[in-house]
């Protein structure tokens, strides 16, 4: 995969662990320069550490992208270190544990403002940039991708919220 990403500068939220870390690896290895987003610094510091992309193709943004300031911030901080976003790979999935009996109204609106509202706004967001881009530069393309679980296709009671 070396090289395939040249040049492009990819945001991938959820960086601190799991698949959010394995995809930066992989963008790193394909040449990316990263834009890696989560709320816990010590995770992504460990992401680094783990991806070994080279010295300045790497930034972190520790602050959540849940709301729209948090996701202005994020592209502000990527259009300020890197001058441009190409990807935008959003991983933020929160699960609360609980059957309809257990888990409160909250817990569900905790669980759907973090798994659909906030990748809602990070694309609109980060689209709206790459249109942008695109007004200047007619070659252009952008990507947007928002990673699930198997969670979506197999259910379980105590995952109802997710």
């Amino acid at each position: 995969m070396t090289g395939t990403l040249d040049g492009q500068t990819a945001i991938i939220i959820g960086a601190g662990a799991s698949i959010g870390r394995a995809t930066a690896r992989c963008f790193a290895e394909a040449g990316a320069r990263l834009v890696l987003a989560d709320t816990d610094e010590d995770a992504l510091e460990n992401t680094v550490a783990a991806i070994g992309a080279p010295t300045g193709s790497v930034a972190c943004f520790a602050h959540s992208t849940a709301d729209k300031l948090g996701v202005n911030n994020l592209i502000a901080a990527t259009i300020g270190q890197f001058d441009r976003i190409d990807v935008l790979v959003s991983d933020t999935r929160v699960s609360i544990a609980g059957d309809l009996f257990e888990l409160s109204a909250d817990d569900l609106t905790s669980t759907l403002e973090w798994n659909v509202r906030s990748s809602f706004l990070q694309a609109r967001l980060v689209a709206k940039k790459m249109i942008q881009q695109r007004e200047a530069d007619r070659t252009f393309t952008g990507s947007l991708v928002n990673i699930t679980s198997i969670a979506a296709k197999r259910t379980a009671p105590e995952l109802l919220a997710y």
